[in-house]
């Protein structure tokens, strides 16, 4: 079984992988059970990686690498932002995108949350795998 149980709100934390997911399905009432999704895990191809810049000064000057790198194989994430605006009988007037933001972690990480430091903010690689 290759998913994520997620509650359904953003950040990071109270996910349940794999083999974990029906013993913890038993716990929830069915009413908590309507609040988790279940995603399928990204398999990314082995051996692209990255180095993740965690919180920390640079030592040395320019083109110096930053004192708390680290090397690792990465899995990314691309989270997309929206609005919607809704009118009294709740249909959609008009709605946009505003923004993305790109999680990167390494791929023994469960976690993904940039502020629980599970995570440093990425940029695109793009593999042809």
């Amino acid at each position: 079984m290759s998913l994520v149980l997620k509650p359904q709100r953003e950040g990071s934390g109270n996910n349940v992988y794999k083999s974990n997911i029906p013993q913890f399905l038993e716990t929830l009432s069915p009413q908590d059970r309507q609040a988790r999704i279940a995603m399928e895990l990204i398999v990314p191809p082995a051996g692209v990686g990255e180095d993740l810049v965690r919180a920390g000064g640079v030592n040395g000057g320019a083109g110096a690498l930053p004192e708390k790198t680290v090397r690792s194989e990465t899995i990314s994430e691309l989270g997309i932002f929206g609005w919607a605006l809704f009118s009294k009988e709740k249909e959609i007037e008009e709605q946009g995108n505003v923004g993305w933001l790109m999680r990167t972690k390494g791929v023994e990480s469960n976690e993904g949350g940039v502020a629980a430091g599970f995570s440093v903010l990425g940029s695109f690689v793009l593999v042809d795998g």
